[in-house]
């Protein structure tokens, strides 16, 4: 995926996730690529145009360091707006909107113990649409 290699070039410092999230004892913050959704392909009688949506998280294990987080944030929203810029090896994209949130979250905690870390969340959620080819 385009943007997973442009956030590790970007910020090799920082572990990038997709699968799933890492054990509780990794290195923090780090990426996590929550959602990916591309609803079914439109095909016109040009060209096929799809619609992608991703949801990509920055955990952080200490509160005090929100803005860190709001950092990485923006550094994704550098990543998505290089891609509209650029395009990616075969297509070109709109950004049709993005967001984000950062937020505490005081109830994650390692499944099968009693112990709860405070963590910062951040979110930025992306709406793409394929306007062309390359």
């Amino acid at each position: 995926m385009e943007l997973i290699g442009r956030l590790k070039a970007k910020d090799p410092d920082h572990k990038v996730y997709e699968t799933s999230l890492p054990p509780a004892d990794v290195p923090h913050p780090f990426y996590y690529i929550e959602e990916l959704r591309a609803p079914d392909n439109r095909t016109s009688k040009r060209e096929v145009m799809q619609e992608v949506y991703h949801s990509v998280s920055v955990w952080h294990d200490n509160p005090d360091k929100t803005s860190e987080v709001l950092k990485m944030l923006a550094l994704i929203g550098e990543c998505v707006r290089e891609m509209e810029r650029d395009g990616t090896h075969s297509y070109t994209w709109m950004i049709m909107d993005t967001g984000m949130r950062c937020f505490p979250d005081n109830v994650s905690g390692q499944v099968g113990t009693a112990a709860k870390t405070k963590y910062v969340h951040g979110i930025y959620e992306i709406h793409m649409k394929q306007i062309g080819s390359r």
